[in-house]
């Protein structure tokens, strides 16, 4: 931890920019999460745009999390309403 503080600190020192990038990691940290507020709860579900995922892959649990992982990203990057259909779902059987 020391030598992180280290480098922090000397980052800091050297550019004087430490503040600024604290300010821009904070935007775009509330811009991510405005985003996926606003994807998660559309005004109406029945207009908005949607992907389906479908988690029936026949493949260990972290194979099945960077498939999820994927769908997620390709939801934001296309501005859609992600739909998991975790039926058959090898890690969680009730679905």
């Amino acid at each position: 931890m020391k030598l992180k503080d280290d480098q922090s600190k000397l980052a800091n020192t050297l550019d004087g920019a430490g503040d600024w990038r604290k300010q821009e990691a904070n935007r775009l940290t509330d811009l991510v999460q405005r985003r996926l507020e606003y994807l998660r709860n559309p005004a109406d579900c029945d207009k908005a745009k949607k992907i389906f995922c479908n988690l029936d892959k026949d493949c260990g649990y972290g194979c099945q999390l960077h498939h999820v992982t994927y769908c997620l990203i390709m939801a934001y990057a296309t501005q859609r309403t992600l739909i998991l259909q975790s039926e058959g779902w090898s890690e969680f059987h009730d679905g």
